[in-house]
């Protein structure tokens, strides 16, 4: 009647084409263009999650399954700019896809009922949840890229400006969840409801 579980694992991010073997520009009128390349393979993200769950048969009609939950990710990717091709007339942003400083942590949990009651079966479940973001810059930057009119600050607004900060992730619903609800109207004909808030 009562199950006990603990899950830690690890799944890599695929490596893809697009981040590896990119090559792309684009001409900008009267200024020069914005050249992007992916560099050879680099470390992909690697989130690593743990679960401790609980999952009990309270009564025949009745069972609850509770998950505690958190999670480490790091080596995220995004492009940046890297430097500016200077050689012809006009300006080039050179643009590498690159892993940045940024990591993120979650915990929460995950609460949910399981409950019949003659032809009607009723499952809620509510998720409780934060993330903290740590070593964030909004700069897509590299510290060593020249002073131009389009990057004046380079040297202190750039990927490493956020070093040693954390903060809460708003764009992760702190809380969020619904339910399932099922009526048998005869042994042929069912109707389902499928409510969620966030």
């Amino acid at each position: 009647k009562h199950i006990l579980s603990i899950v830690e694992s690890r799944a890599h991010q695929c490596p893809l084409s697009l981040n590896n073997y990119f090559d792309y520009l684009r001409p900008l009128t009267g200024v020069g263009g914005i050249q992007l390349f992916g560099p050879p393979p680099l470390p992909m993200l690697p989130p690593d999650p743990l679960e401790i769950g609980y999952r009990g048969k309270i009564k025949d009609n009745l069972e609850v399954d509770l998950e505690v939950f958190g999670s480490n990710t790091k080596n995220f990717m995004t492009e940046n700019l890297t430097t500016f091709d200077t050689t012809g007339k006009q300006l080039n942003f050179i643009y590498y896809f690159q892993n940045i400083p940024l990591t993120a942590r979650q915990i929460g949990a995950t609460l949910s009922v399981n409950y019949v009651i003659g032809k009607i079966q009723l499952k809620p479940f509510i998720t409780v949840q934060h993330t903290t973001l740590f070593n964030y810059s909004p700069y897509n930057v590299l510290p060593t890229v020249i002073v131009t009119a389009y990057t004046p600050t380079a040297a202190t607004n750039n990927i490493n400006s956020g070093l040693g900060t954390q903060m809460t992730q708003a764009a992760t619903p702190t809380v969020y969840g619904g339910a399932y609800l099922n009526f048998e109207i005869t042994s042929h004909f069912n109707v389902n409801l499928n409510p969620y808030f966030m």
